[in-house]
C-alpha cells in the first residue's frame, strides 16, 4: 500500500512501522475514508492496531480516524478507544470531532479541496441536519472557505431580525420589515411597489423599458422562455401599478390596455384570468427566504 496517499507529508513516528502491512490491506484507505472491505473479517485488536496508526500521524487521517471509532463503536469498543487515547497522549474530546463529521457526511460528500476543519464547523454548529446539509451542499458546490462557511452559520443561528421596540420608533406611514436590505419596509403607497418592482424586476424575469403615470404605468418585456438551446423569447407586456390589486377596479382604468397587475397585496377575489398578478409581497418573502445563508 502507498502509504504517500494518506499521511500528506507527515511524519511517520518509528512505532508505526511494527504494524504489518497485511492489516492495513484488509481496509479500504482512500484519502477521505478508511472503510472496512466487504467480507474482511478484522478482529477487534488489529481495529485497535489500526487506530493506534492513524493517530499516530495525528489530523492529516482525519477522515480514517472518524470511521475507525465509528466501527469500534458500533462493536462495544468505546474503552479500547479512550486507551489508545491515553497511551498516545490524544485527548478524546479533541478526535471525537472527527467522529462526528463522518457519523454525519457520507464518502461520497467528502471532498479533499474541502478541508476537514470546514466539516467541523458546519457539523459541530448547533443548526438542524436539514441546515447543516444545505451549508455542506452550498460548500461543496461553491468551494466555500471557512470564514464564509461561519458567516453563513451565524446567519442561520441568529437571522437578522428588527426589534419590537424599534419598530415602535418608526412612523405610522412605514410598513413592517421585510428582512430585505435594499427594501426594509413593505410599501405603503403605489409608489413604493414601483420602487420595489424596479428592485426585483430583473428576478422577477422583466426588463422596463417606460415607465409613465397615466395607464399603462410600465411597459416591460417579460422573459416566456428560459430554454437556453431554444433562445430567450421575450414578450412585451403592459404593467399597472397598484397598492392592492382590487385599487384596479376603484381608479376604474381600462381593462384593454393592461395585461399585468404589479401589486403589493392580491385582494381581488375576482380578477379576471386575462390579468397575470404579480403580488411583491409573497414574490420577496420568496427572495428574502432563499437568501438566508
Amino acid at each position: 500500500m502507498d502509504q504517500k496517499v494518506f499521511l500528506n507529508q507527515s511524519k511517520l513516528v518509528e512505532e508505526v512501522t511494527k504494524y504489518p502491512p497485511d492489516v492495513l490491506r484488509k481496509f479500504d484507505i482512500q484519502p477521505t475514508s478508511c472503510l472496512i472491505k466487504s467480507g474482511e473479517n478484522i478482529s477487534d485488536n488489529e481495529l485497535q492496531r489500526v487506530l493506534e496508526y492513524f493517530l499516530a500521524v495525528n489530523d492529516a487521517t482525519a477522515w480514517a480516524i472518524g470511521d475507525l471509532i465509528l466501527e469500534m463503536e458500533s462493536r462495544g469498543l468505546e474503552s479500547v478507544v479512550n486507551e489508545v487515547c491515553n497511551l498516545l497522549g490524544k485527548s478524546y474530546s479533541h478526535i471525537s470531532a472527527h467522529r462526528r463529521v463522518c457519523s454525519r457526511v457520507p464518502v461520497e460528500k467528502r471532498r479533499l479541496n474541502i478541508s476537514f476543519t470546514a466539516y467541523v464547523e458546519i457539523f459541530a454548529s448547533k443548526l438542524s441536519p436539514n441546515d447543516q446539509d444545505e451549508i455542506l451542499n452550498e460548500t461543496i458546490s461553491g468551494g466555500l472557505p471557512v470564514k464564509r462557511i461561519r458567516a453563513l452559520i451565524q446567519n442561520r443561528l441568529h437571522p437578522k431580525n428588527i426589534s419590537i421596540d424599534y419598530k415602535s420608533t418608526l412612523p405610522n406611514d412605514y410598513g413592517e420589515p421585510t428582512g430585505f436590505d435594499l427594501f426594509p419596509h413593505a410599501p405603503t403607497n403605489e409608489q413604493g411597489v414601483v420602487f420595489l418592482f424596479g428592485i426585483l424586476s430583473k428576478t422577477l424575469g422583466y426588463v422596463v423599458e417606460h415607465v409613465r403615470t397615466k395607464c399603462p404605468d410600465c411597459i416591460a418585456k417579460k422573459i416566456v422562455n428560459l430554454n437556453a438551446r431554444r433562445g430567450r423569447r421575450m414578450e412585451t407586456v403592459r404593467i399597472e401599478f397598484e397598492f392592492k390589486s382590487s385599487n384596479f377596479l376603484s381608479h376604474y382604468h381600462d381593462f384593454e390596455t393592461t395585461d399585468v397587475i404589479v401589486c403589493w397585496e392580491h385582494d381581488w377575489k375576482e380578477c379576471p384570468s386575462k390579468f397575470h398578478v404579480v403580488e411583491l409581497k409573497s414574490e420577496l418573502s420568496r427572495v428574502v427566504s432563499k437568501n438566508k445563508l
